[in-house]
């Protein structure tokens, strides 16, 4: 069963379940956590292509906090999927981190874009 937010606090179980997709975020979240850090695979690309990393600037340099972020993440939503309790601390710390990540995300998009035009 997913995580019910209105049992600790005796709401009406069945429509806080389906008020957050508990299962869903999990899934798809550790999806695009794994993605993200995957997407470390470009310091081999550049290696292999140029015989050199770093060479796309901010976008190299983007890598590290991005991955170290989502490993945050990771860690930080499977103590709460495999913990499950009422907290007030530890998700505001996972959400904090997530959105950090996903604005970093969003500029290595951009700076990405901007590597493929000047070395295509």
């Amino acid at each position: 069963m997913g995580h019910v937010a209105g049992a600790e606090a005796g709401g009406d179980a069945a429509w806080q379940e389906d008020a957050f997709p508990w299962k869903q975020h999990v899934k798809l979240g550790t999806l695009a956590l794994v993605l993200w850090i995957l997407g470390a695979l470009g310091f081999y690309v550049t290696l292999d292509l140029f015989g050199s990393t770093h060479i796309t600037g901010l976008h190299a340099e983007l890598a590290w906090p991005i991955i170290g972020l989502a490993i945050l993440g990771l860690i930080t939503g499977y103590i709460m999927n495999r913990y499950k309790k009422k907290r007030k601390i530890l998700p505001l710390i996972h959400g904090t981190i997530n959105v950090l990540l996903i604005i970093l995300v969003a500029v290595e998009c951009y700076t990405g874009v901007q590597v493929w035009k000047d070395f295509s």
